[in-house]
């Protein structure tokens, strides 16, 4: 099975199972598929998180593919808090040296191969979904602030309309050099020397020395027990930890039954939202600058807390996008792509 947001995009993986490909091979080609159907989600320029499971011996691994910031970044740079938008707020794009070590390890067919429908798509055009047609009109005011997103998204002078055909014939170039040159495409290549020029054109300080390098972390998973099910997330810097602890507080909730939009079943769902992020909000972040330890949320001590948890809830605003692909022995990757928020940073290359 997969599961993707577009049916472009699932086909893309199908194809791949059906011709042999492993669940990672088909987890790639669909996640690329998907950096051109939803651009508004997930792109080239942004991060991936990857959980790998293998039916065999039951293990699952993580991979976390987020970009650290630019070596320029310090402290004094956002002395005034973090812009919400702009080139300042562009991280490394870990995405793609994702995708690299997640074939490296467990691809079984050429590289090349995986890229053939995303680069079609964006050469021949893929329909706009409803979720990109209601970004390009919901966002409009940062589109036509950009004269690159405006070509894109407002092609005919306005926001795209649900179904209408979205060309990207520079984004099949480049996803052309990356099934060529593969992760050095970007981290080595044209690609990173052209986004740097841009974000330093735009007064961001992404620079080509923070390309070369980067190198995505093999990591292990965190679980918790859910009604008899062992559910295993992305560590930190990654949001897992907060599903996991929404999963603790409503573990004791009886929703069995209740309709998806019944009001108490809402009302629990937001109070376990809440109470997650206000027990674990220092605990989501860059694990290399000791942030508190996550072991301890997901035990006794974490059920406490969650209990008198109280606080309030900043709402992501959509940026993600995830495809989940299972085979019939029970091998599975789940793939997250995100640029956090809906359309990034705003930020458009237009090579």
């Amino acid at each position: 099975m997969v599961v993707s947001g577009h049916a472009d995009a699932t086909q893309a993986a199908w194809r791949i199972l059906a011709a042999g490909g492993s669940v990672a091979d088909a987890a790639i080609a669909g996640a690329a598929a998907r950096t051109v159907t939803h651009p508004q989600a997930c792109t080239l320029g942004g991060d991936a998180f990857i959980l790998v499971h293998h039916a065999g011996s039951g293990r699952t691994e993580g991979l976390n593919a987020s970009g650290p910031s630019p070596a320029r970044v310090s402290a004094q740079t956002f002395e005034k808090g973090i812009p919400q938008r702009g080139a300042l707020t562009a991280t490394v794009p870990g995405v793609v040296g994702g995708w690299a070590a997640l074939h490296l390890r467990h691809g079984r067919l050429p590289w090349e191969r995986l890229f053939q429908d995303a680069i079609r798509l964006a050469r021949e055009g893929c329909s706009a979904s409803r979720g990109l047609a209601r970004a390009s009109d919901v966002f409009a005011d940062l589109i036509r602030g950009s004269e690159p997103a405006r070509g894109l998204f407002h092609p005919s002078d306005r926001p795209l309309r649900l179904g209408e055909l979205l060309l990207q014939p520079a984004l099949a170039r480049t996803l052309e050099a990356i099934a060529r040159d593969g992760a050095a495409a970007v981290y080595e290549g044209p690609i990173g020397r052209s986004l740097a020029r841009a974000s330093e054109a735009q007064g961001g300080l992404l620079r080509v020395d923070d390309f070369s390098g980067y190198a995505p972390e093999w990591v292990a998973p965190i679980e918790v027990g859910y009604r008899g099910h062992c559910v295993r997330a992305m560590p930190p810097n990654s949001y897992g930890l907060y599903l996991l602890l929404q999963l603790m507080v409503l573990e004791e909730a009886k929703l069995q039954g209740n309709p998806l939009d019944d009001p108490e079943r809402i009302a629990a769902l937001v109070d376990a939202a809440k109470a997650a992020f206000a027990v674990a909000c220092r605990a989501v972040a860059d694990p290399r600058f000791s942030p508190e330890p996550c072991a301890p949320l997901l035990g006794d001590a974490g059920r406490r807390r969650l209990r008198v948890a109280a606080g309030s809830i900043t709402p992501n605003l959509g940026g993600t996008a995830v495809i989940s692909v299972v085979d019939a022995e029970g091998n599975a990757v789940t793939l997250v792509q995100s640029i956090f928020l809906v359309f990034g940073s705003g930020v458009v290359d237009p090579d």
